[in-house]
């Protein structure tokens, strides 16, 4: 990761959706993806639709809720205060799949 990019950053359109994601993305994160699905079927998954929409809704929530200090803290490293949402749960896991399937 070479920059820092804060949520103003990110509204404000100086980076891109993955670039704002990637940066909560780490060993732990990537761990808990793999822990549930292989490359090759997050590959498949990713072929149906790019947006990785197909992935169970319940296994990204249940990532989201046991992260819930992680992506705080990152949050707040960032400068965001400790703005947390289960929506930036499941951007950071769907990121993962995706540096996953394209080999981190």
């Amino acid at each position: 990761m070479n920059r820092i990019y804060s949520r103003q950053d990110f509204m404000s359109s100086k980076c891109t959706y993955r670039e704002y994601y990637a940066q909560f993305v780490n060993n732990y994160v990537i761990a808990c993806v793999r822990a549930k699905y292989t490359k090759e079927e997050l590959t498949r998954y990713f072929k149906q639709d790019k947006h990785l929409n197909n992935i169970n809704m319940n296994l990204i929530d249940r990532f989201t809720m046991n992260s819930v200090q992680y992506l705080a803290g990152v949050n707040r490293r960032l400068g965001n205060g400790s703005v947390y949402s289960m929506s930036t749960g499941c951007s950071v896991f769907k990121e993962a799949c995706k540096q996953i399937i394209e080999g981190e």
